[in-house]
């Protein structure tokens, strides 16, 4: 977004004889996007100028089209392509790793209890509720694992403007892992629960609640708080929010089709093998992006949202209320469709 401060900023340094490359590169530093630089360079007028260059608005005014917003999450992930992939593939290392000692734990655990049952020796009983216990601990470590890590990406991509490195993503998102946790839950039931009633009820609940994990890590809110603010930023702006989700999906879809296209010239015998080898690498490529894509929506609605007075703020939200109550009337209800 131009602001007068980009306009002064960009008069100064031109009256300081400062070559353009280098305003441009200064800019492009602090987070501003070309498209925008370019435009203030042609609006610049004789304002004030001000000390140091300033730092791009967190708000937008309007909600950007899908071309504002496909143009700038490129922009901007190839500023923080790095950074996301390197949050994305430690975790990814982390999990691996945790993963394999688990695998082995259980693996000598699992030849000691036959061992021991073999030889009619006492304690197998006892190996075997410790093996349970601890299957159950590493289930609960490895969901605190993901969920820790979904965050950590998150936060990477909205802390564009900060650019904050691969550990500092990692700790400001453990702050908040537990109302991202249940933020995450609540949305996930929601949403599952507007499709089992009918598709088009749980695209509805998708579009209206899909901002509410970024609300709480941005807006520091609480889980049933963020999912209400949420459905506030899109009130009255369905078919918008939908059109520009639309956007979004419909890149995915094309991406499975080429991933696709392109395995059938591997032949019957490898075709599987390179259909995931590509969507698993392509899509790895494009996490950037996609991330950057949905939270450039995202501050676009907040930034453009103007708020009534007599929207829902609470816990006791009743729309939540109704969507989960339809979710459990679905799934306890035998004759539910």
């Amino acid at each position: 977004m131009i602001t007068k401060e980009l306009i002064s900023y960009i008069k100064q340094a031109h009256e300081a004889g400062n070559a353009k490359a280098d305003t441009v590169k200064t800019l492009k530093e602090q987070g501003w996007l070309s498209a925008d630089i370019e435009a203030a360079y042609q609006k610049a007028l004789s304002l004030p100028s001000v000390p140091s260059a300033p730092q791009p608005s967190s708000e937008d005014t309007v909600l950007l089209d899908p071309g504002a917003l496909i143009s700038q999450s490129v922009e901007l992930g190839k500023q923080r392509f790095w950074t996301l992939l390197g949050i994305v593939l430690f975790g990814w290392t982390i999990m691996s790793a945790a993963i394999l000692i688990l695998i082995l734990i259980f693996v000598f655990g699992g030849i000691a209890a036959g061992i021991s049952a073999s030889a009619n020796q006492p304690g197998t009983t006892a190996i075997v509720i410790v093996g349970v216990i601890v299957g159950l601990l590493a289930v609960i470590g490895l969901v605190i694992l993901g969920t820790w890590i979904q965050a950590a990406v998150i936060t990477g991509a909205l802390r564009y403007r900060e650019k904050i490195g691969v550990f500092e993503a990692y700790k400001q998102a453990w702050e908040k892992i537990g109302s991202y946790f249940v933020a995450n839950f609540l949305y996930g039931l929601a949403t599952l629960g507007g499709f089992l009633l009918f598709f088009f009820p749980g695209i509805i609940v998708t579009v209206w609640l899909f901002s509410g994990i970024y609300i709480v890590i941005n807006e520091g809110k609480g889980p049933f708080e963020a999912l209400v603010q949420a459905r506030n930023y899109t009130r009255g702006r369905f078919w918008s929010v939908f059109g520009r989700l639309l956007v979004f999906w419909t890149l995915q879809w094309a991406l499975l089709i080429v991933a696709y296209t392109l395995s059938l010239f591997a032949g019957e015998d490898f075709q599987d093998l390179v259909y995931n080898l590509l969507y698993s690498i392509s899509s790895l490529i494009l996490i950037p992006f996609s991330f950057l894509y949905i939270i450039r929506l995202y501050e676009s609605l907040k930034g453009s949202y103007q708020p009534s007075g007599d929207e829902p703020k609470g816990k006791g939200n009743v729309l939540t209320f109704i969507i989960l109550r339809l979710l459990f009337w679905s799934l306890s209800d035998p004759n539910a469709k």
